[in-house]
This record gives C-alpha cells, sequence and structure tokens, in this order.
C-alpha cells in the first residue's frame, strides 16, 4: 500500500533524526561535550558542504566519465583492460553504478562501441550531451564527498586535544585545492587520502598491521603513500622482525596483484612491477641535472636525502609520520612536474601541521597563488572547459589565462617564475618543519 504523505514526510523526519544522532556520536567526545565548539564546528561543516554541493552538478573534465566508464566496464563484466589499471576506486564506483541504475541511463552514458579507438575528449562530449548530465555529474562525486566527509572526521580524531584543532577543521572544510581537485576537476584524489587518514589514525592507536594495510590500500590507488613507507617502519616498528613484517604488509597488495597477474598473464610478472615502478617514477624522473654519461635525478637526490636525513636520528613519537610524509611530499612539489589534481594530496598534512605552526598557514597561501599559476600550462582544459556541462559552446570558447597573458607577455615565463616560488616556498616550509622537528625534542 502506497504511503500518504504525510507517512513519507514522518518517516524520512524520522531518518534524518537517527542520522543526525550517528553522526553526532562519531565526534570526538571533547567537541561534544563544548557545545561551543560543536556550534562552530556545524557553521564551518555547513560553509564547506555548500560550497561542495554548488559544484558537484556543474563542474567537471573527462577523466571522471573515463574512471566510471572503466567501472562500468567491471561491473558489466566487460573489463578487459590491464590489471593495473583496477583501482580500488573504480570497485568504490562501480557498487556505487548498482545503486544509480534505477535514475540513470549508465549504459547510454557510460559505454561506447570501439571505446579504444575513440579519444577520451569524445567520450565526454557524448556525456556532456545527455539530458541527465548534471544528475549524472552530482552523483558520480557523491562517494568522493561522502569520503571527504569521513576525511573531517578522522583529522578531528588525529588532532583530538591540539589547541588548534579548530583551525585545522576550518582549513579542510574551505580549502581550495582539496575542493577544485575533487568537485570541480573531478579526481578521487580524497579516496586515497581517506585511508591515508585511517593509516594515521590507527598508527595514534598502536595498531601498526591495520595502519600498514590502510597505507597499502591507499597506495593501491595512488602510489605516492609508498613514500612514506620509511618513517612508518622506523616509528612503529620496534627491532628488525617488526619492520620486515609491517613493510610486507605495506607491500601485500602490490605482492597479490603482482601474482594475480601473472596467472592471468604467464610470465609476466616483471611486466607488471616495471609498469607500477615506471607509473611511481614517470614524472619525478623528468627533472634531472647532466651527469655523464646520464643523468642525475632531481627528486630522486632529495628524497635520499631526506630519508637519510630523518633516520639518522629517527625518532619515536606519532608526529614523526606526518612530519615525514608531509616533507616528503614538500620535496616531491619542489623538484618534480605533477599533475594538478596531485597538489590535493599535501591538504592533510597541511591540517596537521597548523594545528602545532600556525605560522605555515601563510605560506600554504602563497603555494596556493603560484600553484594557480601552475595549472594554466594546461589552458582551456583547467579554464572554462571544467565548466562545460552548463553551456558547452560559451565555455569552452573562454580563452584560457594563458591565452590573455600571451596579450601582454609570455605567458611560459609567468608560469615558470610561480613555478619557481612554489618550489622555493616548498623548500622553506621543509627546513622550517625540520627546525621546529629538533626544538620539540
Amino acid at each position: 500500500m502506497a504511503l500518504t504523505t504525510r507517512e513519507t514526510f514522518v518517516n524520512a523526519q524520522s531518518f534524518f533524526r537517527k542520522l543526525l544522532c550517528t553522526l553526532y556520536q562519531i565526534l570526538p567526545c571533547s567537541i561534544r561535550e563544548d557545545k561551543k565548539t560543536l556550534l562552530c564546528m556545524c557553521e564551518w561543516y555547513l560553509i564547506g558542504l555548500s560550497l561542495r554541493l554548488l559544484l558537484m552538478p556543474i563542474a567537471a573534465n573527462g577523466d571522471l566519465v573515463s574512471t566510471y566508464h572503466r567501472s562500468y566496464l567491471l561491473l558489466i563484466g566487460d573489463y578487459s583492460q590491464p590489471t593495473l589499471l583496477l583501482k580500488f576506486v573504480q570497485i568504490i564506483q562501480a557498487f556505487f553504478l548498482i545503486l544509480y541504475s534505477p535514475v540513470l541511463p549508465l549504459h547510454d552514458l557510460l559505454y561506447w562501441e570501439g571505446s579504444l579507438s575513440v579519444s577520451r575528449s569524445f567520450f565526454f562530449d557524448v556525456f556532456l550531451s545527455s539530458p541527465y548530465c548534471h544528475t549524472a555529474l552530482f552523483l558520480f562525486k557523491l562517494p568522493y564527498l561522502m569520503f571527504d566527509f569521513g576525511c573531517s572526521i578522522l583529522l578531528l580524531h588525529i588532532l583530538q586535544g591540539e589547541k588548534n584543532l579548530m583551525l585545522a577543521h576550518k582549513f579542510w572544510a574551505v580549502n581550495p585545492i582539496g575542493i577544485f581537485a575533487t568537485y570541480v576537476f573531478a579526481k578521487y584524489e580524497v579516496v586515497p587520502i581517506f585511508f591515508l587518514l585511517v593509516s594515521l589514525y590507527c598508527a595514534k592507536q598502536g595498531k601498526g598491521l591495520l595502519s600498514l594495510f590502510s597505507l597499502a590500500i591507499a597506495a593501491y590507488d595512488r602510489i605516492y603513500p609508498l613514500a612514506f613507507l620509511p618513517a612508518y617502519l622506523f616509528v612503529i616498528g620496534k627491532n628488525l622482525r617488526e619492520r620486515f613484517v609491517l613493510l610486507l604488509v605495506g607491500l601485500s597488495l602490490f605482492i597479490l596483484e603482482g601474482l594475480a597477474f601473472k596467472s592471468v598473464l604467464p610470465g609476466s610478472a616483471r611486466g607488471f612491477y616495471e609498469l607500477w615502478l615506471m607509473e611511481l617514477l614517470s614524472t619525478q624522473l623528468e627533472t634531472g641535472l647532466p651527469g655523464y654519461p646520464m643523468k642525475i635525478h632531481i627528486f630522486v637526490l632529495a628524497y635520499v636525502l631526506l630519508t637519510l636525513y630523518w633516520l639518522h636520528s629517527p625518532r619515536r613519537g606519532f608526529d614523526e609520520l606526518w612530519r615525514f610524509a608531509l616533507a616528503a611530499l614538500l620535496v616531491y612539489y619542489a623538484t618534480a612536474f605533477f599533475n594538478p589534481q596531485y597538489f590535493a594530496w599535501l591538504t592533510p598534512f597541511i591540517a596537521l601541521a597548523i594545528s602545532k605552526y600556525k605560522t605555515l598557514i601563510k605560506l600554504h597561501l602563497l603555494q596556493i597563488i603560484c600553484f594557480i599559476f601552475y595549472t594554466f600550462q594546461w589552458g582551456k582544459g583547467l579554464a572554462g572547459y571544467l565548466f562545460a556541462s552548463i553551456n558547452p559552446s560559451f565555455f569552452t570558447a573562454i580563452p584560457s589565462p594563458a591565452e590573455l597573458i600571451n596579450q601582454f607577455y609570455s605567458s611560459e615565463v609567468v608560469i615558470s617564475l610561480f613555478r619557481t616560488i612554489l618550489s622555493a616556498t616548498c623548500a622553506y616550509m621543509l627546513l622550517i618543519i625540520s627546525g621546529q622537528r629538533h626544538s620539540d625534542h
């Protein structure tokens, strides 16, 4: 029997009441008991949520559609691409596609005959012409919003007791880099960030194996968390045996996938590991210094120096985990080429850092300004085209910032200048963190 309007309203009211109670219970006790802090936190949640909800149905790029395209192929059993491309996030997206199937024509939106011979931009143009475009954009980003909320809760638990906890919470709620990467550029960076924060939370709780396994899940989608392994092994592991076990857990998913890859394509396990190693190092190795008869790679040099410095006098405190991770990322952004969405990797560690060193927030603001100019090198792809779902002909015709700059000066010079300032800012932040590390001990 169909429900009446009143019964539907009562059921909805009951559902949201239970949802709010559940959300209240997962907050740290210190926040639940402080009504003023709780009210301030809710206000910033609403501000951040409003910004995200505004952008979810109107902004995207072709990568969002191609990622969900692979998830849909997985869902219908037509996933014939290399095992390396099967990310954990695609399994999550495939699950949500099952939920969306009653309201979205998934086959029309996400499946094309002869897809390997057609460009990804063509897929996206077809997607934009669909009357379901805005609904699909909103629903496709909904899992990211859930993981985003989970990240904010984890940060509150990790930072419980820090005097600048609310500053870190406000930073996460409105940080333009995180919002841009997930809700404008529409990449899934927030998913591995969530598991990375789970890893830090478990480490703080003394659950070493769970911490490394969560780190492995994060690295399975974006391989950069493997760069943090040295700190995890030396901070959590008490001896050589424990460190070896933790290393195996941290690499477990890659080992299992390599074995699975070999079973599917006999004799190709070596090829599998060459593939993911290439994914790890390809962009980092693009910059280097001449070193006859080969090249000295700047990122590898700086990262090894950082690791040796950090491990020379190893500390055993939890703060050493996120400090090393932040330092490693600062080295990466200072010395290597990176795609625009990768800058979001920095946000959780900046949130952790400003809870202790408030002065870093000003330097991060400078980084954001430099990053905006850094994105100009992608032309229209990171300009009006991101909002093509609103009006394709209008927004794709908008000139890129680089084109506007070229009318007065060389955009390449301007972009390179701000890229250099970004590197200098990262290096200066690295010096501050290193100095604070010694002063804290």
